[in-house]
């Protein structure tokens, strides 16, 4: 991208920020790579968005926070067996460009802004001029104070230009940059220096980091109002509500019914049912459990409004606690700042505690115990000539398609298997069938070898061993479940595959086995 010009037209592109260089330490969940052969044959290699232990995923923690940049991601920083600790992030969902936000360091106010363009997804917007949200729509900024630009449900920035001009002036002011260059590692939230006094129009044009997901550039342009300082500021229309700028809208219209300290408040997981929350104290916080990828929602009774609240998530197995979302205006003023749900994003095992207070001095504490479920690879049985079974290891290389849309998968570095004296006996040339239960296998392929050490085991096949292989048609289950033969002698058997459930959720991984054929 070059820098803007006075007259500037929106967007600034004279073409999309290369990903190379931009996002540094591509590990697990920080940069993903597209999917391509691991180092042993048949290993499936992609960056980490999951925890695989034994093969288990999901696991949060926060990452780093340097300078001018990445602040602290809602997502998960998730270490795999063998490999480094990730960043946080998440991939776009799909044909969705990410909510762009806009914030002040130490706090949780944030608005939301006008968006002007987005490129990605095989499509592209119109490109419109500068756009100029109304002041009550506006970011109030005491002198000085540093900006945050955050993306919702940690999706994170690569690459970051941020410009403004003076709002009474734009387009035809000049347009002052204020930060432009890579963001790295990637991250959902992003620290600038503030601005000086005055009423500016800001434009913020973010490239996403997707992980590999996309094939193409995933890119907005987004515009905001900043009153930055003391003020005076030009109002809206007189037509426009008088008092304060609201700071935070609710995400649906606040419900009329009267908050009382009885008030209800429910978990809501993927738009299923809602799950109560319990009072705290002595009562059992409410057990919720989720999928990896579910949405997850608070929301009071009745949609009514709280005018402070503080959100906190505490991690069953550390105990660290993290305030996830907190507003506290003693005003209780409903119309400067109002909400009534309140996404949650989380892994493992987490009590959720949500305070609320309401105008009248009312308030409320729900609990509950919020369950991420991992996803355990399924148990790939090798089943003898003389009907023995023999469970095979699930190595490394685990790419996830979940029905609600989550994606990811995983990259250790080594095949992440050990072979054991334990092994499958059979006759030699006699088949041996692969069972997969509560599964359906699309496609697979097998290979015998050895493994062999040097900084790490790989599996190596001098002889190329092949067993066979197939795919079905159209991604169904195969009319004939997999099979091989094997000649005789003491052999790894290395088994790529990929495999459907009847709930739509896919993965592909590679099995290893230890097998005597005589």
């Amino acid at each position: 991208m070059r820098e803007p010009e006075r007259g500037d037209d929106l967007p600034v592109f004279d073409a999309i920020e290369p990903r190379s260089g931009d996002v540094r330490g591509a590990i697990p969940g920080s940069g993903r790579r597209p999917l391509g052969p691991g180092r042993g044959a048949g290993a499936v290699a992609a960056a980490l968005a999951l925890l695989v232990v034994g093969i288990v995923v999901g696991s949060p923690s926060p990452s780093p926070d340097p300078s001018v940049s990445p602040g602290t991601s809602a997502g998960s920083s998730v270490e795999p067996s063998g490999s480094g600790v990730a960043q946080a992030c998440t991939p776009p969902p799909r044909g969705q460009f990410p909510e762009v936000l806009m914030g002040i360091e130490g706090s949780r106010r944030q608005v939301g802004g006008l968006f002007g363009f987005g490129s990605g997804f095989g499509q592209q917007s119109q490109a419109p001029g500068w756009q100029v949200p109304r002041a009550s729509q506006g970011l109030i900024a005491g002198e000085g104070a540093r900006l945050m630009v955050r993306v919702a449900r940690g999706v994170c920035i690569r690459h970051l230009v941020v410009d403004y001009g003076s709002t009474s002036d734009v387009p035809r002011a000049s347009v002052v940059p204020l930060f432009k260059g890579p963001v790295a590692p990637a991250a959902a939230e992003v620290g600038l220096t503030g601005l000086p006094d005055g009423d500016w129009t800001v434009r913020v044009t973010a490239h996403f980091e997707t992980l590999g997901t996309v094939s193409d550039d995933v890119v907005t342009v987004t515009f905001f109002r900043v009153l930055a300082g003391a003020g005076p500021f030009l109002t809206d229309p007189p037509s426009a509500t008088p008092g304060r700028a609201p700071v935070i809208s609710p995400a649906v219209p606040c419900g009329t019914g009267q908050p009382t300290p009885d008030l209800g408040m429910t978990m809501v997981v993927g738009g299923g049912s809602a799950i109560p929350g319990s009072p705290g104290g002595e009562a059992v916080a409410s057990d919720v459990h989720a999928r990896l990828g579910d949405p997850i929602e608070l929301i009071t009774d009745g949609e009514v409004c709280a005018t402070r609240w503080r959100i906190e998530l505490t991690d069953r197995t550390s105990g660290t606690t993290s305030v996830i979302d907190e507003f506290n205006d003693p005003a209780d003023d409903p119309t400067y700042a109002a909400q009534n749900r309140w996404p949650i994003v989380a892994n493992g095992e987490q009590l959720v505690v949500a305070t609320l207070e309401f105008p009248g001095a009312v308030s409320i504490r729900r609990e509950w115990r919020l369950f991420i479920d991992p996803f355990v690879v399924p148990t790939l049985v090798l089943v003898g000539p003389d009907g023995s079974r023999f469970a095979a290891s699930p190595g490394c290389g685990l790419s996830l398609r979940l029905s609600n849309g989550y994606e990811a998968s995983d990259d250790c570095g080594s095949i992440g298997y050990v072979p054991t004296d334990e092994a499958l006996r059979v006759v030699a040339y006699r088949v041996i069938h692969l069972d997969l239960p509560g599964w359906s296998i699309v496609s697979w392929g097998a290979t015998c070898g050895q493994i062999i050490v040097a900084d790490v085991p790989q599996f190596d096949s001098p002889g190329g061993c092949g067993l066979g292989g197939g795919a079905s048609d159209g991604g169904g289950a195969l009319p004939d479940p997999p099979a091989f033969v094997l000649p005789r002698g003491d052999t790894i058997v290395q088994i790529g595959l990929t495999a459907v459930d009847p709930g739509g959720n896919q993965f592909t991984v590679t099995y290893y086995a230890h097998v005597v054929a005589r």
